[in-house]
C-alpha cells in the first residue's frame, strides 16, 4: 500500500492489522504495523538488519545510527567481503560503481571490472568504463596510468616508462625511459649508453675510470693529463699551438702570424726576435741584429748588424757592420771596416786611403796600376812591369822627394834635361 502521508494511511486504513506494511512518500519510507502502532521497517533480511535514518537521510547496515549516507559494518568476525558488486555470468554488463557530483560540473568517476575490455580492473573519468580510462590493471598485474604518475615509487619498475620521472626511484627500472628523470636513481639501470639521454644531477663516481692524457680520471676530482695524444699531419695550412704562460693548467691558443706547412716542413713567422742557432736555407728579407754563425745559402736582403762567421752563398743586399769571415760569392752595396779576404775580385772601386800590411799582388798577363789623373778623360797613366824571366826584381825607391828619373827608348829623362 502506498499513501502520500501517514494521515492519508489512517484514514485508508482505519483497523490495522500487525504485519501490515506500507509506503510513505512523503518521507520516503517503508513502514509495518507491529500490532500496536507503525513503525519503520527494521528487518529485511534474516541477520541483517537495515536501519533509516529519515530525519539524516542516512542508512545504515548493521547500524543503527549511521554516520553516512550509507554505512555498513560487520558485526561478527567473518573473512566475508562487506560489500560485493557483482554481475551475471553472460549478462555482459561491468562490474562498476559510478561516483557523480550534482554541483553543475557533472564531474563523474567510474570504478569497476570491465567486462568488454578482457576483465581489467578500471578507473575512469566518464559515467562508463573503457571512456577516458585513468587507471587499468589487467589480469597480469600490469598496471597502466595515463596522464603521469606523481608518487614515491618503491621497488622495481618492469616495463616501459613514457614521461618524466619527478622524485626518487628506489629499485630496479628494467625497461626503457623516455622522457626526464629528475631526482635519485638507487639500483640498477641496464640498456645501451645510447638509449640514455639527458642529464644526471649527481654522479659520484664513473663505474670505470678512463685515461685522458695519461692520467686516469674516474670524476671524483679534477685531472691534469700529462700527455695528449697527437696524430701527424701532412696539412699545408697547420697552426702552431700557443700558451701565454711557461707553466700553469692552460688553454692552447693559436695566432695567425706563425703558421706551419707540413707537406713541405716550411714555418712561416711575420717576424723574429733573438739568437737563431741552426742552419738557415732559403732566402732572408729583412734586418738581422747580432751575430750569424754558420753557412748561409740563399739571398739576404736588408742590412746586417753584428758578425758574420762562416760561408755565404748568394746575394747580400745591404748593410754589414761588423766583421764577416768566411767567402761570400757576391756582395752588392755593402760597407765593411776591414776586409781581411775577398778571394777573387772582378772589379774594385775604391774610394779613399788603401792600406796594405802585406804584398799586392797583380796577377795575369797586362796586368797594370792605372792613374786617372785630376781630370777624367780619355787618358790615363799606366804603371807596368816586364815579365820576370830568371829570379824575382826588386825596385827600390830612395828615401828622397823628388822626381822618379825615366827612360824613353835610348834617352834618360831627369825632371826636364835630357841626357844622350
Amino acid at each position: 500500500m502506498v499513501f502520500a502521508d501517514a494521515t492519508a494511511r489512517d484514514a485508508g486504513v482505519t483497523s490495522p492489522t500487525e504485519g501490515m506494511v506500507c509506503y510513505l512518500k512523503d518521507i520516503d519510507q517503508i513502514q509495518s504495523y507491529n500490532g500496536a502502532s507503525w513503525a519503520s521497517v527494521t528487518s529485511v533480511l534474516t541477520g541483517d538488519v537495515l536501519t533509516e535514518d529519515s530525519t539524516n537521510l542516512r542508512v545504515g547496515i548493521n547500524e543503527s545510527s549511521p554516520g553516512a549516507a550509507l554505512q555498513v559494518e560487520a558485526k561478527a568476525a567473518s573473512s566475508d567481503q562487506m560489500v560485493r558488486i557483482y554481475s551475471l555470468t553472460g549478462s555482459e554488463h561491468d562490474a562498476d560503481l559510478s561516483f557523480a557530483l550534482d554541483n553543475g560540473t557533472g564531474e563523474t568517476f567510474t570504478i569497476g571490472i570491465d567486462d568488454s575490455d578482457a576483465d581489467k580492473f578500471k578507473i575512469s573519468d566518464a559515467a562508463t568504463l573503457g571512456t577516458n580510462d585513468r587507471l587499468v590493471i589487467d589480469s597480469a598485474g600490469d598496471v597502466t596510468v595515463a596522464g603521469g604518475v606523481t608518487a614515491d615509487l618503491t621497488g622495481n619498475v618492469t616495463g616501459n616508462v613514457t614521461g618524466d620521472v619527478t622524485g626518487n626511484v628506489t629499485g630496479d627500472v628494467t625497461g626503457n625511459v623516455t622522457g626526464n628523470v629528475t631526482g635519485d636513481v638507487t639500483g640498477d639501470v641496464s640498456g645501451s649508453a645510447g638509449s640514455a639521454t639527458g642529464n644526471a644531477a649527481t654522479a659520484t663516481a664513473l663505474e670505470t675510470a678512463r685515461t685522458i692524457g695519461g692520467t686516469s680520471f674516474d670524476g671524483t676530482a679534477n685531472i691534469t693529463p700529462a700527455n695528449i695524444t697527437v696524430a701527424d699531419t701532412n696539412d699545408a695550412t697547420c697552426n702552431v699551438a700557443l700558451f701565454e704562460s711557461a707553466t700553469g693548467d692552460l688553454p692552447p691558443k693559436t695566432d695567425t702570424g706563425l703558421t706551419y706547412d707540413a707537406s713541405s716542413g716550411t714555418l712561416t713567422a711575420t717576424a723574429l726576435a733573438g739568437p737563431v742557432t741552426g742552419d738557415l736555407t732559403g732566402n732572408v728579407t729583412g734586418n738581422v741584429t747580432g751575430d750569424v754563425t754558420g753557412d748561409v745559402t740563399g739571398d739576404l736582403t736588408g742590412n746586417v748588424t753584428g758578425n758574420v762567421t762562416g760561408d755565404v752563398t748568394g746575394d747580400v743586399t745591404g748593410d754589414l757592420t761588423g766583421n764577416a769571415s768566411g767567402t761570400a760569392a757576391t756582395v752588392t752595396g755593402a760597407t765593411q771596416s776591414a776586409i781581411t779576404a775577398v778571394g777573387t775580385l772582378t772589379s774594385l772601386s775604391v774610394t779613399g786611403q788603401i792600406t796594405a800590411s802585406d804584398d799586392i799582388f797583380l796577377d795575369g798577363t797586362d796586368q797594370r796600376i792605372v792613374f786617372e789623373g785630376s781630370t777624367a778623360d780619355a787618358y790615363e797613366m799606366f804603371f807596368q812591369s816586364t815579365n820576370p824571366t830568371t829570379a824575382d826584381r826588386v825596385i827600390t825607391l830612395p828615401d828622397a822627394t823628388g822626381t822618379v828619373a825615366l827612360a824613353d827608348s835610348a834617352n834618360l829623362i831627369i825632371s826636364t834635361q835630357v841626357f844622350s
